[in-house]
């Protein structure tokens, strides 16, 4: 029978049969899989099978969706989205209809993209974005449910934020409390923190180069902007859910930005700029679009503008305030409107003082300004004498003054219509929109307030209620609840208000109970500098000490206070320079800035002495104790090194200090001699000296000095450590602010190595070597570092390879301290004048695999040649080696060549030079005892030649990193000089005097020899190749073409033959500003010449 089925019949029964089989399957379909589908149908739907889709089909797919959400995401949806529709303008509501959408590339994830704030479409297109909503809520909400994976972000970054102590305390502080969650978000240094009150648990949102300077957050405190200002500036908003940026704006301004905020709906967002003349603009953030919808230049006379209010029943009205100046703006249709209504203490025969916020009043053509003496500046419009308007006009000006505080107003906010104010004194003042006084706050004692942050949340009893959007109407008050207090009104109605944070400048940040009308402390960090921190020996301690003389002492596990202490006294004796715990975790050492040392007990921050150790006159700036916790040293800014003894049983007892340095001393440290096991104390100074000083024979009030070593000819050291057991040698390490590391014997003080150090901006000033339980010497040790701003991670043992380092901004304004956990898996930075610290995990496995691909065995080092393996340089090396050889076989000689891969390592000095390299002496003597000793310890045998690769190494390691700059020069002649108008001038005597007595001495012959190479009198490559130089006729030649007296520009010019200086002060500038892998181009002339050189 079904072989005689007709074609008609078939198509009928396949036609059936598939309408029955969607409809089954669209029965089956779980919420999740549904959200999915309809993104998919979608993004595959044609233009045509949109315009035929009708509004009953969508009506009844919207529903189903919406049936499955829960009632609380339900409402929040509804209120958001009624909202937006709301304080939509009608123009812009009517110009939505092209329904605009986020250009390709736009960095917004697939689960938040669809709930970014849009205008309104038509009724269909309305609908189909509802629903698309939903289906993206529920994604977000699931992902934001799930606990972040550590391994995936692990696997990330080598250095990675774990938390953070402090807040910027000029940022204000904003509550994202609902009621499913109690968040608040602060800014601390150059990252955002999420911090969860009730799990104790912080979320760092990182993505800026610079301080943040300013946040804000939507009304419903879904999205989040932070914005920098300084080079490099951003402006990002996030997805307060998920933690993620959903928009990054790169340098909307050339400075950055001074002040953000969101209009209601969260569509369009205002920005100040950080210059003296700023831009204020609006942009429209949903888009894409790379350009402002409008914006306008102010004048610097306005003073520096700092914070932006909407109006909240008409979005093209915008408030802001500097100092001393209010300005209104009205903006639309790409234009920008703005009045700067005067007010002088004449005005109302009072002072007004400074303002500090300003906001519209809802529902009115009037606005109000706080002033630091405490009033309320109220401004209307000014209203024409023939007609009167009730519409809105930037165009205000002052009408009363009235008083709200006996203290300066500090904070000026509104919340459901209620007006809230906060003063130097800390109170908090609530007032309606008359300005009549319904509530105040007086008990607080955390210092001036700064911010105020009100939870979104649904108050009480809200039947009387005027809209859907949780605001409180205080028209219709609900009966008398008992939980809360009544107002100060006449009729005492109950005081409803939202929960709100309360940020201070005193770096204290608490949640307020309305109900309770309690304050609970969140967090209680530094209001000044911190530079002191150091971690327990043994425990998951770290101490904090602040300039402000609090000290706490934090569980980096529990991520709670242990114990905390406010020393009292005058600044000078209480203001914490420097901390440290002693080995066996007993004691912590205080160092003040005047000069004062405290030694406490560890746990209990008590004193341990009757009297604290003042032997120092000036801040002490290093404390170190010995391994065995007998000594205790101290470096101070006196240039003088203190030591303390503490014998067994017995309280701590001053030995001697020695001033063994003429300038400041950089680091001070503890170690142990290998034969005797006696203890060692070095200290190392900006004077490039390394001290030693004689433990042994030190006695009351004697501390003598063993060795005095000059280690540096230029560079000036800036740190130093043990260098960890992975060779066979003991070495101290010292990093100088020349990029260099540095390998020193540590008996002979003998430099053994250097290597190329991280070239970041600025050179090492602190390394540590990573702590490694129970470390083997075959195991792979880490060191971590400090540079101004940064930090890294370096593998050891050090080779000069740049893919052995990495690094990132820590602190924008400055890292001043570090310190290692004690098992080596967290690092903590402190900002100093930013009064943070940050706590970062340690991850070497990512180092690990970054130092891998960079290549194996030279590829890495020719990365630092210019041009690389096939550039000019590396051809040129390749011919001065075979020329070496020539020259270590005898020029002359007839005798048959061999041509080898080696060369003695007496001709080092001369490639180096035919490379552009010009070494001292004493550089020369550092890089030939490199390779001379580098496998003494194995064989007992000296190197007597080196290899291509071994020459490149030496050679990148070694070399300056930026090349001689005409500056040096001219600071050399303005130092030795007598000014003679624009130009100072040496008389030549004494420039010959000086190159033969000062410095690396020439004796009469070389320096004859030299002056007239560099003058062209001398055949090509000097006197030892071709003929020999002839020294009767040299004095002769040197008077007659170097003047009597010559300049910089003479020496530049003419003697250097460095060409015009006004054409060679640039390339001298962009010279020093080169990266690593450029080559040194001081002076152009042949490779003999160089060798004479």
């Amino acid at each position: 029978g079904k072989a005689e089925e007709t074609a008609e019949e078939k198509a009928e029964e396949t036609a059936e049969e598939k309408a029955e089989e969607t409809a089954e399957e669209k029965t089956e379909e779980t919420a999740e899989e549904k959200a999915e589908e309809t993104a998919e149908e979608k993004a595959e739907e044609t233009a045509e099978e949109k315009t035929e889709e009708t509004a009953e089909e969508k009506a009844e797919e919207t529903a189903e969706e919406k049936a499955e959400e829960t009632a609380e995401e339900k409402a929040e949806e509804t209120t958001q989205q009624k909202a937006e529709i709301a304080d939509l303008p009608a123009d812009e509501a009517a110009d939505a209809g092209e329904g605009r959408q986020d250009p390709p590339g736009t960095p917004v994830p697939a689960a938040v993209a669809s709930e970014i704030p849009r205008a309104p479409t038509l009724p269909e297109e309305r609908a189909k974005r509802e629903a698309a909503a939903a289906a993206a809520a529920a994604a977000a909400a699931a992902a934001a449910s799930e606990e972040p994976e550590e391994e995936s972000e692990e696997s990330l970054s080598a250095l990675k934020p774990v938390w953070a102590f402090g807040m910027n305390r000029h940022v204000p502080v904003i509550s994202l409390a609902t009621s499913e969650r109690d968040v608040v978000f602060y800014a601390c240094a150059n990252s955002a923190v999420l911090y969860d009150v009730n799990a104790n648990r912080q979320r760092i949102l990182r993505g800026h180069t610079n301080a943040i300077t300013c946040t804000a957050a939507s009304n419903d405190k879904r999205w989040l902007v932070t914005g920098d200002a300084g080079l490099d500036s951003a402006v990002i908003i996030w997805d307060s859910r998920t933690a993620v940026p959903v928009r990054t704006m790169f340098e909307p301004h050339p400075n950055g930005v001074y002040a953000v905020a969101l209009n209601p709906n969260s569509r369009f967002l205002c920005t100040l700029s950080a210059e003296a003349n700023q831009t204020f603009a609006i942009w429209n953030w949903t888009t894409g679009e790379e350009l402002s919808l409008c914006s306008a230049t102010l004048s610097s006379a306005y003073g520096i503008q700092r914070y932006i209010s909407f109006n909240a029943d008409d979005n093209s009205h915008v408030v802001t305030n500097s100092d001393h100046q209010v300005l209104f703006f009205q903006w639309g249709e790409g234009k920008v409107e703005y009045f700067a209504p005067p007010l002088t203490d004449k005005d109302f025969n009072k002072p007004v003082g400074r303002y500090c916020h300003s906001v519209f009043l809802h529902k009115s053509t009037k606005a109000i300004s706080a002033t630091s003496q405490g009033l309320c500046v109220v401004w209307d419009s000014n209203k024409p004498l023939t007609k009167m308007s009730t519409e809105a006009t930037p165009d205000k000006r002052a009408v009363k003054l009235v008083p709200l505080h006996e203290k300066g107003i500090t904070v000026l906010t509104q919340t459901d219509e209620i007006i809230v104010t906060g003063d130097t004194a800390g109170h908090v003042k609530f007032f309606d929109q008359n300005l009549q006084l319904l509530y105040w706050y007086q008990h607080f004692k955390f210092g001036p307030v700064s911010s105020i942050s009100f939870k979104y949340q649904s108050l009480p009893a809200q039947t009387g209620a005027a809209n859907d959007d949780d605001r409180l109407s205080l028209k219709s008050q609900p009966t008398m609840d008992p939980l809360y207090d009544t107002d100060a009104t006449i009729p005492a109605n109950p005081f409803f208000v939202r929960d709100f944070v309360i940020g201070t400048s005193s770096a204290v940040f608490a949640n307020v109970d309305v109900r309770e009308s309690r304050a609970h402390i969140i967090h209680r960090d530094f209001d000044a500098a911190v530079r002191a921190i150091d971690v327990h020996p043994t425990m998951t301690k770290i101490a904090i000490g602040g300039k402000s003389g609090y000290l706490k002492i934090w569980n980096y596990q529990t991520k709670l206070t242990e114990c905390s202490r406010h020393i009292e006294g005058k600044a000078s004796s209480s203001a914490i320079r420097c901390i440290k715990f002693d080995p066996a975790g007993e004691f912590l050492a205080v160092g003040h800035e005047g000069g004062l040392l405290r030694i406490l007990d560890a746990d209990t921050l008590s004193d341990v002495m009757e009297e604290n150790f003042h032997y120092s006159r000036d801040c002490i700036t290093h404390i170190v104790f010995s391994d065995d916790s007998r000594y205790l040293a101290t470096a101070d800014k006196e240039f003088t090194t203190s030591l303390y003894e503490r014998e067994r049983g017995r309280p701590w007892t001053y030995v001697g200090r020695h001033r063994a340095h003429y300038k400041e001393i950089h680091d001070l440290l503890f170690g142990v001699q290998i034969d005797t096991g006696y203890n060692r104390l070095l200290s190392l100074g900006k004077d490039r000296y390394l001290v030693e000083y004689d433990i042994p024979n030190a006695s009351k009030d004697n501390l003598p000095v063993m060795t005095s070593d000059r280690i540096e000819q230029n560079g000036v050291p800036l740190c130093m450590t043990w260098y960890p057991p992975i060779v066979k040698e003991q070495f101290l390490l010292t990093a100088n602010d020349e990029y260099k590391y540095k390998l020193y014997n540590c008996t002979t003080k003998k430099c053994r190595n250097t290597f190329l150090g991280p070239t970041y901006g600025s050179p090492v000033r602190k390394i540590c070597i990573l702590p490694h339980p129970n470390a083997q010497p075959t195991d792979r040790r880490y060191a971590v570092f400090m540079l101004n701003d940064k930090i890294g991670l370096t593998i050891l043992p050090l080779d000069g390879n740049p893919y052995n380092s990495v690094g990132c901004v820590a602190h924008p304004q400055g890292v001043a301290n570090m310190a290692c956990s004690a098992d080596g898996r967290f690092l903590f930075t402190a900002g100093g004048e930013d009064a943070t610290v940050q706590m970062w995990s340690v991850h070497p496995a990512v180092l690990d695999a970054q130092s891998k691909l960079g290549g194996p065995d030279l590829i890495p080092f020719y990365s630092l040649m210019e041009g690389g393996r096939e550039g000019e340089l590396f051809k040129e090396l390749e011919d001065y080696f075979y020329y070496a050889q020539l020259r270590a076989q005898g020029i002359d000689s007839m005798e048959t060549r061999w041509v080898s891969e080696r060369i003695p390592i007496a001709e080092i000095p001369f490639v180096m030079r035919g490379l552009g390299f010009y070494p001292s002496e004493q550089e020369i003597d550092n890089m030939m005892n490199e390779i001379k000793f580098s496998r003494y310890v194995d064989t007992g045998e000296y190197v007597t030649d080196i290899d291509l690769g071994e020459f490149i190494r030496l050679y990148v390691n070694h070399r300056p990193i930026f090349g001689l700059s005409l500056d040096r020069i001219f600071k050399a002649f303005k130092v030795l000089g007598e000014a003679k108008g624009e130009e100072f001038l040496v008389d030549r005597g004494d420039i010959l005097d000086l190159l033969q007595n000062s410095g690396e001495h020439m004796t009469e012959y070389e320096l004859a020899e030299y002056l007239t190479t560099l003058l062209g009198f001398n055949p090509e490559g000097g006197s030892f190749e071709l003929e020999e130089f002839n020294p009767a006729t040299a004095g002769d030649l040197i008077d007659a073409h170097i003047p009597a007296r010559i300049g910089a520009s003479g020496f530049v010019e003419d003697l250097l033959g460095f060409g015009p200086v006004a054409a060679r002060q640039k390339s001298s500038q962009a010279a020093g500003s080169r990266s690593q892998s450029a080559r040194p181009k001081s002076v152009q002339i042949s490779s003999s010449e160089a060798q004479t050189l």
